[in-house]
């Protein structure tokens, strides 16, 4: 068992942060869409959906329409969508987006609140790394889960004729790799096949689970995002990149 910082931010449910990308249209034979996963995150006492940036391009905020709790009519309002990228000589796009959540009411604030993923505000991935290195461990020994909603999952479904929308997600499981070649980025192999292809999993949270087998409840520490995923193999960022991403659209946004 991998010993992590006292007081460091958990959860009891990974779930309760995931949310389906619901996309509205002009169609009227469909007007609704799925595609892709976010999360809701607190970074600085300001509120995000994040998900992968290949999973809605600019403009597309306005068509989303995000349940505040699963399974329910009221949908979030958006303030401002931003994607992130390196500085330097070597721009690269990091495939991260977030978008900044307009809570009606400090009621609804507080209600979202609750659902987020707390973001580390000093842990990183990188030091599991080294603790699993100093005590001569393999790194596949390191377990990782993602919460997602993969586009073919067999309960989700838009039913026109009963104006509802199912969404069904999923838990994977696998076992970190290596350093992916893109820095902040990571691989993974999935313990076991999922029953569904994993097409929509982009944008989906990772968590270590910090507690033992044996200890109830259960607690998990927020690590990083897949932006790729396959039956065999995923990608994920790091969440000290996503970290860095939020604070620097909170500053972006502060008056």
């Amino acid at each position: 068992m991998l010993e992590l910082p006292a007081r460091l931010p958990v959860v009891d449910n990974p779930l309760t942060c995931v949310r389906q990308l619901i996309f509205e249209s002009d169609w009227e034979e469909y007007p609704y869409g799925m595609h892709g996963t976010g999360f809701i995150a607190e970074c600085t006492e300001m509120l995000f959906l994040v998900t992968a940036a290949h999973c809605i391009n600019e403009g597309q905020e306005d068509w989303l329409r995000v349940p505040i709790r699963a399974g329910t009519p009221r949908v979030m309002t958006f303030k401002k969508y931003m994607t992130f990228e390196t500085p330097g000589e070597e721009t690269r796009d990091l495939d991260v987006a977030a978008l900044s959540i307009e809570p009606s009411d400090s009621a609804e604030f507080y209600d979202l609140r609750r659902f987020a993923a707390p973001i580390p505000r000093t842990f990183s991935f990188e030091s599991i790394l080294a603790e699993v290195r100093d005590k001569n461990l393999d790194l596949d020994s390191i377990v990782l889960r993602a919460v997602g909603f993969p586009r073919n999952a067999r309960e989700s479904r838009i039913d026109v004729a009963e104006s509802r929308i199912v969404s069904q997600p999923m838990e994977i499981l696998f076992r970190y790799s290596r350093p992916s070649a893109v820095t902040n980025r990571h691989l993974g192999v999935l313990v076991s096949p999922p029953p569904a292809e994993l097409d929509g999993m982009s944008g989906s949270p990772v968590f270590l689970r910090a507690t033992r087998p044996d200890e109830m409840p259960q607690q998990y520490v927020f690590v990083g995002m897949l932006v790729r995923a396959s039956r065999t193999h995923v990608e994920f960022v790091s969440g000290e990149l996503l970290r860095s991403a939020l604070q620097h659209a909170a500053r972006a946004l502060r008056p």
